[in-house]
């Protein structure tokens, strides 16, 4: 499980961001944002609700409590049923529609959809 430090650490490295411009959006000196990465001091729960919405990830991911960092509540009526359905399935149904997802998806653009 990745902890908080580390996980704000990826998140600013995986976007191309400094330590610098993350302590600028948190109000915090550069030091300051440096001893949250490296787990030195504790995070205030405001600056982590900022980094949530910036990075546009819930907190469970942050935290560590969840490895996927996609909020439903950004997904379509649609793709959020398709999300609930499939989380029901038996993983070798998950990988048959996986599949079939591909192919149709290859399908689309090879412009052969019909």
């Amino acid at each position: 499980m990745v902890n908080l430090s580390k996980r704000i650490r990826q998140l600013r490295l995986e976007n191309g961001l400094s330590a610098e411009y993350i302590s600028h959006l948190l109000y915090v000196s550069r030091q300051a944002y440096s001893n949250y990465e490296n787990g030195i001091r504790q995070i205030p729960h405001e600056s982590l609700l900022i980094l949530a919405d910036y990075y546009s990830v819930s907190l469970d991911y942050l935290y560590g409590r969840t490895s996927n960092g996609l909020l439903v509540s950004h997904l379509e009526k649609m793709e959020q049923l398709l999300l609930c359905k499939f989380h029901t399935l038996d993983p070798p149904m998950k990988l048959l529609l996986i599949q079939i997802m591909e192919y149709l998806s290859e399908r689309i653009q090879n412009g052969t959809h019909e």
